[in-house]
């Protein structure tokens, strides 16, 4: 069996951390200030990923070229990713749902 390069292997495994710290933590913080620190977390993959933020771009100008400025739709693409990191907070903090109990308190 091919063993991966040891870059990746610390990438992968630095990233598996990095996700349990955040399933761990995500129950421990209001939820208010959970967002916001997730919607943080997708400003700086915004920052961090140039090939979903480009592709980002390019379908948002494909669906509102002829409605949007380019502006607007650079700053609708930095909504999209502040939003994919608030939707992946709220999957993180909805793991510990086992019943409607706990469906009533989230």
């Amino acid at each position: 069996m091919e063993k991966r390069p040891l870059v990746k292997r610390i990438k992968y495994s630095s990233l598996y951390l990095f996700i349990q710290f955040l399933i761990f933590s995500s129950n421990l913080l209001p939820r208010k200030v959970w967002l916001v620190f997730c919607g943080w977390l997708g400003k700086l993959a915004y920052v961090f990923s140039p090939k979903p933020r480009e592709r980002t771009f390019y379908h948002l100008g494909l669906a509102f070229g002829k409605e949007k400025s380019t502006q607007e739709i650079v700053r609708l693409s930095k909504k999209v990713f502040i939003m994919l990191g608030k939707n992946a907070g709220d999957i993180l903090r909805s793991l510990k749902i086992k019943s409607l109990n706990d469906l009533n308190k989230f």
